[in-house]
């Protein structure tokens, strides 16, 4: 009865499979009634209309919001994108099923949308941080091949399974909905053909008109790139407009404000910015495996600040509220302050920027560094590839160190621990490697670590030891010196999870060991404190994004623009004007 129903109802319609015309009527048309009915399901999708293949869809990002993969509004936007993308193409297939274009249309759509939710699975769970975040469209447009190479290396395991799962779900979309043939509804003639050309149009009309919405328009893969291009290029033209004007004397009255304290006639100042460098992993604040043996040997005369976050958890943001106005309170106003840079010079200090990382022309950063009076870029092939070690930065170091200039502000820019973490240091410092017996591999094997991520942890510890041999050169260059007034800082611009939490290891924004670095300061005037009195220093809470006025304080500077209850070192130093602290979407205290 069943094989007699489907026959005469795709008898009227003109539309009867091969494999029914060919049987007989009076025998067994597929064999079993689970054939058949397969058969029928296998109809219903080749003839589904466009809204119906479209919604299907939608089961992608309705099942990564299930998971907790996406937001409701991160999965809310790609469905509704989808589906109207998706039911435009359809549509307009069915009308003029023989031509290619609409099929090729929707193989790119697909594929588009696909690694759109790809993209953001990955930057939300991996990272903890949506693909509108500032810090996403700074890492993307700062970026390069050698680069992105590094980060796929390091986040393989972690993006792959998301590539295979929507890899396997855009096959079988594409065998259900795509591939079934041709759209049978594309022969219809008259009356039911002008229907669906005017339902083809009214949803061309829709999916233009929800483009009317910023939020959605910004959602769409297609203008996602040129968009943030714009917005970050228009930032970049105004950090180089105020450039300029610093570049033909013109000045701020803020800047106009800033002048010397008495008695700073000759002095040097050395800030040294580290890379993914968390203070959980350094022994001299108290780590179990001995990653800071130089510096220790120095601690006598070293400030270890204990209780100190990064300013942000990325390197753009985070190196440019250090050295501007820019808080995360108010992280904008860096575009028409002056920077330490710019005040430094105006006060009569050369300023020199020794890098390696970044390059000249891109970028935020390279626009800050370009305000010294000497950029140096060490690393000139693969960036934060595997070129380069940060041993490069010594000479051209000691050259600035050696300049006959009264008042110098050195930076020194490192690629400390930026994964990969294999690539940060030479052989002879790869002693973490192959251990998995001591304490804190033991530790890790009881916290039910997998053996590859302790090998992560290994290797992060070593490129932590070979930062620590670097930083011991930077120091004693200054030390041997002899300079009268000098001063040394190190801080990192973020720190790194390193299977401290999970088996991951990277960049994770929403974890405590992201944002706890290392502060280290020597001085070589230090006023002789009790310990007591060097406790009380070394112990005060503070975040990094108010780094400009402890660096202004080492400077001699004073001014509008320096806030003494903000430096750090002061005696006026008030933690009430710290706290809270921020992490990404929550208070640290």
């Amino acid at each position: 009865m069943l094989q007699l129903l489907f026959l005469r109802y795709h008898g009227r319609t003109g539309i009867v499979p091969a494999t029914v015309q060919a049987a007989p009527v009076t025998g067994t048309l597929f064999g079993s009634i689970g054939e058949l009915q397969e058969k029928m399901m296998k109809f219903r999708l080749m003839t589904a209309g466009p809204s119906v293949r479209a919604m299907a869809f939608c089961l992608l990002p309705l099942t990564c919001y299930l998971l907790g993969m996406l937001n409701y509004s991160q999965a809310g936007k790609v469905a509704v994108l989808g589906f109207f993308i998706l039911t435009t193409l359809f549509s307009w297939r069915e009308l003029y099923p023989s031509r290619r274009l609409f099929t090729a249309l929707l193989s790119v759509t697909l594929v588009l949308l696909i690694a759109d939710i790809v993209f953001q699975v990955t930057l939300r769970q991996t990272f903890g941080v949506q693909q509108d975040d500032v810090l996403v469209v700074q890492a993307l447009l700062n970026t390069n091949i050698e680069e992105a190479s590094g980060f796929i290396s390091q986040y393989r395991r972690y993006v792959g399974w998301y590539v295979v799962f929507s890899v396997l779900f855009l096959a079988a979309y594409w065998r259900l909905f795509v591939v079934p043939g041709r759209d049978f509804s594309g022969s219809c003639t008259g009356r039911e053909r002008r229907k669906k050309i005017i339902f083809a149009t009214i949803f061309t009309l829709l999916l233009l008109a929800i483009h009317s919405n910023s939020s959605l328009r910004k959602a769409n893969p297609l203008f996602y790139f040129h968009y943030n291009y714009q917005k970050l290029s228009s930032e970049i033209e105004q950090a180089g407009l105020l450039k300029e004007e610093l570049a033909r004397g013109k000045t701020s009255p803020a800047l106009s404000s800033m002048h010397l304290l008495q008695g700073v006639d000759r002095k040097t100042v050395v800030l040294v910015i580290g890379e993914s460098d968390t203070r959980n992993n350094w022994s001299l604040y108290g780590y179990g495996r001995k990653t800071t043996p130089e510096l220790e040997k120095l601690r006598e005369g070293l400030l270890v600040f204990k209780d100190v976050l990064s300013a942000d958890g990325a390197t753009v943001g985070s190196v440019t509220k250090m050295l501007t106005a820019a808080t995360w309170r108010n992280p904008d106003i860096w575009k028409s302050s002056p920077t330490i840079m710019a005040i430094a010079r105006h006060l009569g200090f050369k300023v020199f920027w020794i890098a390696n990382q970044g390059s000249e022309n891109r970028g935020v950063v390279p626009i800050l560094a370009a305000q010294a009076d000497t950029t140096i870029f060490t690393n000139r092939g693969m960036d934060r590839g595997e070129s380069s070690l940060d041993e490069v930065l010594l000479a051209p170091y000691r050259s600035a160190l050696a300049d006959p200039a009264k008042k110098k502000l050195i930076i020194v820019h490192l690629l400390g621990a930026h994964p990969a973490y294999n690539f940060r240091y030479p052989q002879d410092f790869g002693i973490f490697e192959k251990v998995y017996d001591d304490p804190v591999a033991e530790g890790l094997k009881q916290a039910g670590r997998a053996p590859w991520a302790i090998l992560f942890r290994n290797m992060y510890d070593c490129a932590i030891l070979y930062n620590d041999h670097i930083l011991s050169e930077l120091l004693r260059g200054l030390m041997a010196g002899r300079e009268a007034d000098s001063a040394w800082l190190y801080i990192s611009d973020h720190g790194q999870d390193v299977v401290h939490n999970s088996d991951y290891s990277g960049h994770n924004i929403r974890v405590k060991e992201q944002w706890e670095v290392p502060l280290v300061v020597w001085r070589s005037q230090a006023k002789a404190t009790g310990g007591e009195a060097t406790d009380h220093l070394v112990t005060r809470p503070y975040q990094a994004d108010v780094l400009d006025h402890t660096i202004l304080g080492l400077l001699g500077i004073a001014g509008e623009l320096y806030d003494p209850e903000l430096d750090l070192l002061s005696e006026k130093f008030k933690q009430a004007k710290i706290l809270p602290r921020r992490m990404k979407d929550a208070d640290y205290d």
